[in-house]
């Protein structure tokens, strides 16, 4: 069951009435239902701000987007570039995820994706990569809206760093780090927009410097005027220098601009590139022993364990705001 504060639904008939909510904006059916079981995954595994928040958001933009396949430019064994030429980010991405083989037999894999946005939650891929036996590194660009505190420029994405293993969790799911390295990500601006929270100091600022801290103000005019500050006020350059790192990789890695043109891209390691010198069973011995390590620990926990350990406690049910139900009219 779902429970909000006065509806509950089964998760069936939530799963149903979503999908029929992108139906109705334009997407197939087979499309309509991925889409249902990305934002639904984000949902189940805690990361809200990439779950059914993005409903409106999304159907409000399907009209941009074309219904067709990514185009394939580059292929050959170590490496593969495709053109999603403006395909939902969501689609393209699980479109080429679904094509890769497992691990097994395989080095090393460099796959990039030219304009592809938005992504939602990239560990949705990073798990089903992982679950083929790949160690799989991710990033995927974005508007420019990043800076550092103190400036007023937008320089970089909210560039998400995400890490899988193919070792599961105790709970179901592979062992993936999805994280953004900015203080706040543009789908919770989008939650504190629908939801009316307000914004964590220092997250976002107008052009000239002044602060913004309320949701209502990061758009004016329908345009972004906010820049997300990476964690801390006079803390941010590591961060933000990774951050950079994955913008160049995503963006001009594949000859894009970096600006209206945003890149993904797959980094997919076979644990048995090593052999015959180190077996892929000792390299998945040693990854099962690092998230046991974790596991000893007192406050850390096992990347995406966390997540899966609440839904196994409450595998029938995940709650929703009442004010996510009321905008989406489910």
């Amino acid at each position: 069951m779902i429970t909000t504060l006065n509806k509950m639904y089964t998760i069936e008939s939530l799963r149903q009435k979503v999908q029929n909510r992108f139906e109705q904006a334009g997407l197939f059916e087979d499309h309509a239902r991925e889409m249902t079981e990305q934002l639904l995954y984000s949902e189940l595994r805690g990361i809200s701000s990439h779950g059914l928040v993005r409903i409106k958001w999304v159907t409000e933009q399907i009209h941009k987007y074309p219904l067709q396949n990514a185009r394939l430019l580059v292929q050959n064994r170590e490496t593969e570039l495709y053109d999603a030429e403006g395909v939902l980010g969501y689609l393209a991405l699980n479109e080429i995820t679904e094509k890769q083989e497992h691990a097994e037999g395989h080095t090393i894999k460099y796959i990039g994706i030219r304009n592809t946005y938005p992504t939602g939650a990239l560990s949705y891929f990073a798990e089903k990569l992982a679950a083929k036996g790949w160690v799989v590194l991710m990033s995927s660009t974005s508007p420019r809206r990043v800076g550092l505190y103190g400036d007023d420029k937008g320089l970089v994405g909210t560039n998400p760093w995400t890490f899988a293993l193919p070792v599961e969790t105790q709970y179901g799911g592979q062992v993936v780090v999805d994280v953004s390295l900015s203080e706040i990500t543009h789908g919770q601006c989008l939650k504190a927009v629908a939801i009316g929270h307000p914004l964590p100091h220092y997250a976002a600022s107008q052009p000239g410097g002044a602060a913004i801290k309320q949701p209502e103000d990061l758009w004016k005019d329908n345009k972004w005027n906010a820049i997300l500050h990476p964690v801390g006020q006079d803390k941010g350059f590591k961060t933000f220098g990774v951050m950079w790192s994955l913008h160049a990789m995503g963006s001009r890695m594949f000859g894009l601009d970096g600006e209206e043109h945003h890149g993904t891209f797959m980094l997919l390691m076979s644990p048995s590139m090593w052999e015959p010198v180190i077996p892929a069973s000792e390299v998945i011995k040693g990854f099962q022993e690092e998230t046991n390590l974790l596991r000893m620990s007192k406050v850390a926990h096992v990347p995406g364990e966390g997540r899966m350990s609440r839904l196994q406690e409450r595998r029938e049910q995940i709650t929703l705001s009442q004010e996510i139900v009321d905008m989406f009219e489910i």
